[in-house]
């Protein structure tokens, strides 16, 4: 991994965790686990299965969500925003993108 991706994979880790508050409270986990899970590549069915099976609350569960989104960077942080736009969730994703564009420009 290079610079460059390191650093806006650390970028899209910090712009996720600023906002986490914001999107637990926004974000329809059912509608957005199901979008990203037919989004090849990203979860699979399987995968949405388990976070649904462990006996956590959704807070959680989408908290768990956000972890996986941060552990690749730039594809599935591209990925989720478009899951976000595609589940009626646009306003969020359109304030997340202002952040990492931000962000990245600021480097």
């Amino acid at each position: 991994m290079s610079i460059s991706q390191r650093r806006r994979s650390s970028v899209t880790r910090e712009v996720i965790n600023a906002n986490a508050p914001l999107i637990l409270r926004q974000m329809d986990l059912g509608k957005v686990a199901q979008a990203v899970s037919e989004v090849e590549g990203m979860l699979t069915p399987d995968q949405v299965n388990r976070l649904y099976q462990r006996f956590t609350p959704e807070e959680e569960r989408k908290a768990q969500l956000l972890e996986w989104v941060c552990q690749k960077g730039d594809q599935r942080r591209d990925q989720f925003l478009k899951c976000l736009c595609e589940t009626g969730h646009e306003e969020l994703a359109s304030q997340l993108q202002e952040q990492f564009d931000s962000q990245l420009q600021q480097q």
